[in-house]
Order: structure tokens, then C-alpha cells, then sequence
């Protein structure tokens, strides 16, 4: 199956997947820690260790979701 990443996110959207970057989606129960960068950006941790980018493009919506 190929789908772009904005369309898959709309089908999981309300599963608690949220988009944080153009090439990221994560399940919001998996965040360990969230760290602001001097950029603007910043990094989230999940459970599993991996550290990605939040980008700024994605970040309100983002905010908006962990309320």
C-alpha cells in the first residue's frame, strides 16, 4: 500500500497519532520528554529511546493535541 503521510495521519488521526515533522508521525502515548531547541525546533523522546524532530511548522498543532 503507498499513501502519503498527510493522508495516512488523516485515517489515525483520532487513535492519538499526531504529525510532528514532514517525515514524522508518532503515537502521542509514546512520548517520554519534549526539549526545546535554540532554534525554534525541538526534540521529542519516546518510550523506545529514539529522539526525533518536532518542527515548528507542526508544533501548535501539536501543543493543541496534548491538552
Amino acid at each position: 500500500t503507498r499513501a502519503t503521510l498527510s493522508n495516512l495521519i488523516k485515517q489515525i488521526n483520532d487513535k492519538g497519532f499526531c504529525r510532528i515533522h514532514r517525515s514524522h508521525a508518532i503515537n502521542l502515548d509514546c512520548i517520554e520528554s519534549i526539549t526545546p531547541l535554540h532554534s525554534g525546533d525541538s526534540e521529542v523522546k519516546l518510550s523506545n529511546g529514539k529522539i526525533l524532530n518536532l518542527s515548528r511548522r507542526y508544533k501548535e498543532s501539536f501543543k493543541a493535541r496534548l491538552v
